[in-house]
């Protein structure tokens, strides 16, 4: 039944996922390839209910969203999350060749700066601080990740933040 509706429904769910991803492509395939895949681990009698009921469209227009906006979904994980690490990857790139020489000197020294501020505290302080901020996490991925509370996460980086605004006080 499920693969009889997939075969005529085809063409229509997949320009709902058109429509979802205002026709970008590959995303709009991978969406709906990624939808499908989990159509078919649901659960067989659930959905053959929802097919009988006519409700399986509006199920999928559900699912497809939910999987394309959430930074959640395994959607968001596979394909969107990546793409973004290109981006920015990308526009780093870019923005190093256009700076003029004392722009990159300024980043430098700055950079060099918040390294030596943060040799200055306490190592859980000054790994939290680098894991936070080099690989782009929110209190929430940081916590999950590591097991630690968002609270202790938090109140880390506040003890770093704080010590580096003290150490450009003293210095400027």
């Amino acid at each position: 039944m499920l693969d009889k509706y997939i075969t005529n429904n085809y063409d229509r769910l997949g320009e709902m996922a058109r429509t979802i991803t205002r026709g970008r492509a590959p995303d709009w395939e991978e969406l709906l390839h990624t939808c499908l895949t989990a159509l078919y681990e649901s659960d067989r009698e659930r959905i053959e209910g929802l097919i009988e009921r006519r409700q399986l469209r509006y199920w999928m227009a559900r699912m497809m969203m939910n999987q394309y906006n959430s930074s959640t979904s395994p959607f968001h994980y596979t394909y969107r999350k990546p793409a973004e690490r290109i981006r920015k990857a990308h526009h780093d790139v870019v923005a190093w060749h256009e700076d003029t020489l004392p722009d990159k000197l300024a980043r430098e020294e700055l950079h060099t700066f918040v390294e030596e501020a943060l040799k200055e505290l306490p190592y859980f302080d000054r790994m939290v601080t680098r894991v936070y901020y080099d690989h782009g996490h929110s209190l929430n991925t940081l916590s999950k990740a590591t097991g630690i509370s968002r609270t202790t996460l938090f109140k880390a980086l506040k003890r770093s933040r704080d010590a580096i605004r003290r150490r450009y006080e003293r210095t400027g």
